[in-house]
């Protein structure tokens, strides 16, 4: 889920450049193609991510 869905649009950039706003983003366009519980899940994996490199 996260390297089919996050890296190919935030994948590249470092830590520290990834905005709230890109995330929303990210998890509206897999709302869009349908997967509303994967955004969700999408979501708390980034989360998790951001809050275990604090």
């Amino acid at each position: 889920m996260i390297e089919a869905d996050a890296y190919p649009f935030i994948g590249a950039l470092p830590m520290r450049l990834v905005t709230a706003s890109q995330v929303l983003r990210l998890m509206e366009r897999v709302e869009e193609r349908g997967s509303p519980a994967v955004a969700i899940k999408l979501r708390q994996y980034i989360s998790a991510v951001f809050r275990s490199s604090c």
